[in-house]
Formats: structure tokens, C-alpha cells, sequence
């Protein structure tokens, strides 16, 4: 009932929340980024015109920068595999010929890191335009939960450290 109540509560106030205040640095939150990654994070930002504390963010909840980072979606008997989500951004594999567009009409390897971050970024852009500056709407968008009724509880967690940077020490960041 807790997670029930807490998803309406959300999802009600993902309508009341809208765009990022206009004088966000772009480059805040460089810090949290690993210094082999800072200079496509600010290529990408400046693209983008997403601010790198919300992709780093982001990142550090799904894959703690790690480039090999993979998780595999079982179907719920688990006796198949449904999709891998794989790379720093966990780019989901059922949606790679999607990517392409995001990434100029090229093929999509989760592992190559710049193709990672270039995609995930560009993905970013392309849900907040979607969700009109709504970035709640828009990191449940990214994690495949906008049709459910209950957000699943690690959509909410990830909604919190992307957003407000709650639970990020349990990412291993604080």
C-alpha cells in the first residue's frame, strides 16, 4: 500500500513539475563524472542542452560508470531472456535499432563509449522534449515505466537520485 501511495503521489506531482530553472550550469556536477568521461560528457551537454549533474546522475544509478556494466531482463519464469541493458547509460537491447536515430543512422554497440554516451544523452533530450521539461515524466519514460499504474520501486529510487539526489550513496556516491 506504502508503494502504491507513493507512486500516485509521484506520478500526481509529474505534472506540477516542469522544466530546470534557466541558470543551471550546464557543467555542474563535472565532478561526479570520472575524468576518462568528462570531456564527451561537456561534448554531449553542450549538444544536448542536458545539464551533466542530471545524465551523471543518471549514469552512477545505472551502471556506477562502469562501461561493462550489463543486466539481464528475465521473463518471469526466468527461463528466457527477454533483453540486456548494457553500457554507462544501460541502453536496452530490444531498443537498439531505435537508438540509431540518436546515434546519425549508425548501428548501436552499448559498449562503445562514446556511442553510449552520444546515444544516452540524445535519448536524454529527446524524453524531455517529449515530456515538455517534465524531467519526473521523463526518467520514468527512460526506465520503460510510463504505462505501468505503480511505479516499480527502482524507478522511483532512480527518480530520486536523478532528480534530487536522494539515495546516491546507495550507488556508492554521496
Amino acid at each position: 500500500m506504502k508503494k502504491f501511495l507513493s507512486s500516485l503521489i509521484l506520478l500526481f506531482c509529474a505534472n506540477t513539475i516542469f522544466s530546470e530553472p534557466t541558470n543551471i550550469c550546464l557543467l555542474e556536477g563535472l565532478d561526479i563524472v570520472p575524468a576518462l568521461y568528462q570531456a564527451l560528457f561537456i561534448k554531449n551537454s553542450q549538444e544536448t542542452k542536458i545539464p551533466i549533474f542530471r545524465a551523471a546522475r543518471l549514469v552512477w544509478a545505472e551502471s556506477g560508470f562502469d562501461p561493462h556494466a550489463k543486466n539481464i531482463n528475465w521473463s518471469k519464469d526466468r527461463k528466457r531472456i527477454l533483453s540486456v541493458d548494457a553500457g554507462l547509460f544501460m541502453l536496452n537491447s530490444i531498443w537498439l535499432v531505435e537508438f540509431e536515430r540518436y546515434n546519425d543512422g549508425k548501428k548501436v554497440n552499448p559498449h562503445d563509449i562514446e556511442t553510449n554516451i552520444r546515444v544516452g544523452f540524445r535519448k536524454l533530450a529527446a524524453l524531455l522534449k517529449k515530456n515538455k521539461g517534465n524531467w519526473t515524466r521523463t526518467i520514468i519514460d527512460w526506465n520503460g515505466a510510463g504505462l505501468l499504474k505503480v511505479l516499480p520501486y527502482s524507478t522511483t529510487r532512480l527518480i530520486a537520485a536523478v532528480i534530487e539526489g536522494k539515495n546516491l550513496e546507495v550507488y556508492g556516491l554521496d
